[in-house]
């Protein structure tokens, strides 16, 4: 509780809020360039797809070898690792001349983000009480929610440049390089370091905060409930197997429908489902048979970001008040609710 109320707290939830913001510009990228792409390179429809694709493969992949990996080297290696491969892979991308470099590129992108992603909240839950985790993972929201919203803005101002979709993912490498800076000046989790027998490094640690937060250093024997690493395993041996299918199923669902909706809004847009045309005058510029966005479109993308603000603020606040598993219950019907209206909508357009 010392080291979560104090300046290193502020400093940890900065630097995990930093790659939220990292992680959910990486996400959105994909949404603001991808007709750029079928235009310069002649994309197929197939083609199209796999680029949003390809990134989430392998951001699933890299969230479960990074933190196999970051349970026996430590989280704080793996985060500065991922990072320089992050930036570099990147910088790749941004520098393709051909849609199969770039596509490579954007899978060790999505390896590396999903691995980040991860490790951050091991990381900051570690030097957090159970009383305030809740509100942590709520303010890492309002951070990702921030990173759509910075993608989205940007997009605005550069994408109608020449090679406007590179400078895009140039810009989008920029808050990786703010968290890289930050994080020099952070150290290793002092809970993994007890469970890995470095007691001396880890009370090292615990006393440097202390004395940044300006308080005395507890006195006693330093030692971890549960001594020891996981195995995946175990979450489907009793009595965890009920819950870890319950919770595999919610969190596939809810990331179906967060990430399914976020990149089907442009060919909602394309197509003119739900007549969103009307709605938001926007049009689209076709100067050789290729349609790409405008303006309009990329402030209606912003917009949408921003949106999952409020849900993230309604969420934190519900599960302090009526719990967790209410929380899932009452989200999980208000979304299955709107999900079905703009089905509904969608029908509509089509006949």
């Amino acid at each position: 509780a010392v080291v979560s109320t104090q300046s290193t707290g502020v400093r940890v939830l900065l630097l995990m809020g930093i790659m939220s913001f990292a992680d959910s510009a990486e996400i959105w990228l994909a949404t603001v360039i991808i007709y750029n792409l079928k235009c310069e390179w002649s994309l197929s429809s197939f083609e199209k797809a796999m680029i949003p694709a390809v990134v989430f493969i392998f951001y699933a992949i890299g969230s479960a070898i990074t933190g196999k990996l970051a349970d026996k080297f430590g989280r704080f290696p793996l985060l500065l690792i991922n990072s320089y491969v992050l930036i570099i892979s990147a910088l790749c991308s941004a520098c393709a001349i051909s849609y199969y470099f770039f596509l490579c590129c954007r899978a060790v992108t999505g390896f590396c983000t999903g691995g980040n992603y991860g490790l951050g909240l091991i990381y900051s839950a570690e030097f957090m009480p159970i009383s305030m985790r809740a509100w942590n993972i709520g303010i890492l929201d309002i951070f990702w929610t921030s990173g759509g919203v910075y993608v989205c803005t940007t997009a605005c101002f550069v994408m109608g440049l020449s090679n406007g979709w590179r400078i895009q993912v140039v810009l989008t490498v920029i808050p990786v390089l703010i968290m890289l800076i930050f994080m020099h000046f952070m150290d290793e989790s002092p809970r993994f370091l007890t469970i890995k027998d470095k007691k001396d490094k880890a009370m090292a640690v615990i006393t440097k905060i202390c004395k940044a937060n300006g308080v005395e250093v507890p006195q006693g024997q330093l030692f971890c409930s549960d001594e020891r690493s996981g195995e995946y395993r175990e979450m489907w041996t009793a009595p965890y197997t009920k819950g870890s299918i319950m919770l595999a199923i919610h969190f596939v669902c809810n990331m179906f429908l967060l990430f399914g909706i976020t990149l089907l809004i442009p060919d909602m847009m394309s197509y003119g489902y739900c007549n969103l045309n009307s709605w938001f005058d926007i049009t689209f510029v076709d100067s050789t048979g290729c349609t790409v966005y405008t303006k309009s479109e990329y402030i209606f993308l912003m917009v949408v970001a921003a949106i999952f603000l409020p849900g993230f603020f309604f969420g934190s606040f519900l599960s302090e008040t009526i719990g967790r598993k209410w929380t899932f219950i009452v989200s999980t019907y208000v979304t299955a609710f709107f999900t079905i209206l703009l089905l509904i909508c969608i029908n509509d357009t089509l006949t």
